[in-house]
């Protein structure tokens, strides 16, 4: 029976993985974009 259960949770984090990680990466970027947005403004002032 822990077995069905550990199958049905590991099928239900694969299905939620891949989009939380994507999205976890897009906001990593728009803040290191942002950051080197800021750092490329202060270097031209």
């Amino acid at each position: 029976m822990p077995t069905v259960i550990r199958t049905v949770h590991d099928l239900v984090r694969h299905a939620r993985g891949p989009t939380h990680h994507h999205h976890h990466q897009s906001v990593h970027e728009a803040r290191r974009m942002r950051a080197h947005h800021i750092l490329v403004t202060h270097s031209l002032v």
